[in-house]
């Protein structure tokens, strides 16, 4: 998963390249969805990647956000609409 090509910043995905920033499943997860290039078939496509290709994670209940102990099984057979409003509510935005 090239979670950087989601970046829309060139600047800050050439900053993050060169140190060698490693995503976890929820920054990708959250990348891929505020990205204002990518359509919303390469942004379901790249979802869809995530689950299949990055671990597994949990995200503790906090204001606003339930908790939710498995990233892939939350995320799994949601439409593209679903999955955007998750990420909002997970990450608190």
């Amino acid at each position: 998963m090239d979670a950087l090509s989601f970046i829309n910043s060139k600047d800050i995905a050439a900053h993050l390249k060169e140190i060698g920033y490693q995503f976890n499943t929820l920054e990708a997860s959250w990348l891929i969805y505020q990205c204002r290039t990518a359509s919303l078939p390469e942004k379901i496509e790249a979802w869809q990647e995530v689950i299949a290709t990055m671990p597994d994670c949990s995200v503790e209940r906090r204001l606003n956000c339930v908790a939710i102990e498995s990233w892939h099984e939350f995320t799994e057979g949601k439409s593209a609409g679903d999955i955007m409003q998750t990420l909002i509510v997970a990450l608190n935005l």
